[in-house]
């Protein structure tokens, strides 16, 4: 499997709630490898199998539960 990497800066995300509901929201979509959350810096960075997911429907996965995104 190819592996990607984005990042995404998640100005919303405040508690460790934020970080279980952004890892539940992003770690179930197919082609999702690992989800990475840096509460402090407010960063998440998400690998992926580019030929499975792009960018653009994690962004949207991550608005769906709530995050605007932005990538970083």
């Amino acid at each position: 499997m190819a592996s990607s990497e984005s990042t995404f800066r998640v100005p919303g995300m405040s508690c460790m709630h934020c970080v279980h509901a952004i890892k539940a929201a992003l770690g179930q979509l197919n082609g999702v490898s690992n989800v990475d959350v840096d509460l402090p810096a407010k960063r998440v960075k998400v690998g992926y199998d580019p030929s499975s997911i792009t960018p653009d429907v994690l962004a949207k996965a991550l608005e769906a539960a709530g995050y605007p995104a932005i990538p970083a």
